[in-house]
């Protein structure tokens, strides 16, 4: 606020003191993200929702991560961390690929703005098999009554990511990026 007085003019400010706020600005306007899971009961994704609903520069603190509430339709569980905004997904055994679940995750203490709230749009796809070629195993084995491991040639596969809609061509080794598939000489 500014006063102006002439200088040659007397003034009283009346009363001596006042009080004022000033509002946060309106939320601002996030993206609502969608996000894939794999259609499998128990599968875990985690998400980076703080890189993905597009947050403002000049929050001056915050914002706090808070699920409000999700649809159950093929989701378990649906966890942030608050300060974060790592979203974790759990799929439960129902299975269909049709079907959509959304998340709601309210954002709270964001410095110069309203408190708002995203919805995260979540799908299913298949989860998809690797293809392992190029080995074929040890014939010259001899039982002792202890497991044995070998395989002859070298390990390749392929591998369609329906969530990266990429496919990928693996070399060994494969225990980096197929778990349930390690090869041991």
């Amino acid at each position: 606020m500014i006063f102006t007085v002439p200088e040659s003019q007397p003034f009283t400010l009346n009363p001596s003191s006042f009080e004022f706020s000033i509002a946060k600005a309106p939320a601002p306007a996030l993206s609502q993200p969608s996000v894939t899971l794999f259609d499998a009961p128990g599968s875990v994704m985690k998400f980076d929702l703080a890189s993905m609903i597009g947050l403002p520069s000049d929050l001056n603190g915050g914002p706090s991560y808070a699920i409000t509430g999700f649809t159950e339709t093929r989701l378990a569980s649906a966890a942030v961390d608050p300060a974060t905004g790592k979203l974790t997904l759990t799929a439960n055994d129902r299975a269909s690929r049709s079907v959509q679940d959304t998340v709601t995750v309210a954002l709270t203490d964001m410095g110069n703005y309203e408190d708002c709230a995203v919805q995260v749009a979540v799908s299913y796809v298949t989860k998809p098999s690797a293809t392992i070629a190029g080995v074929k195993a040890a014939t010259d084995l001899v039982y002792n009554g202890e497991p044995q491991q070998g395989y002859t040639g070298s390990p390749q596969a392929t591998y369609l990511s329906p969530l990266e809609q990429s496919v990928r061509d693996l070399q060994r080794p494969l225990c980096h990026h197929l778990h349930r598939y390690c090869f041991r000489r």
